[in-house]
């Protein structure tokens, strides 16, 4: 039998109470101020929701738990700029893949 340390410690309790794991929104300043950020450069990103109701990002929701459990992920917060992220993601990850991994048993070979 597995040990799963997210379901003792109370992680998934906590992903499930605050999904953002911390994170608030981007403050912008008036569109009149020459200095940014302002509201008007960000891309928008689509409305979708997960089984919780909070935001998926049209993200597989298998792989937005994943991502939710990561200690990076609640390591987040204390970063508060773009670079400071980015920096983080790339000194700190040392694996990454598009998929769930265990979760893609066959490979299909069509007809």
């Amino acid at each position: 039998m597995t040990h799963n340390k997210y379901f003792f410690s109370g992680r998934l309790e906590a992903v499930r109470q605050t999904p953002g794991g911390g994170n608030v929104p981007q403050e912008f300043v008036p569109e009149d101020n020459p200095e940014g950020p302002h509201e008007k450069d960000v891309l928008p990103l689509a409305a979708t929701a997960d089984p919780f109701g909070s935001p998926s990002y049209n993200i597989n929701p298998m792989l937005l738990e994943a991502i939710r459990m990561t200690d990076l992920f609640w390591d987040l917060p204390q970063y508060t700029t773009f670079s400071q992220m980015v920096d983080q993601i790339y000194y700190g990850v040392t694996y990454i893949t598009g998929w769930v991994p265990g979760t893609h048993g066959k490979k299909s070979t069509g007809m």
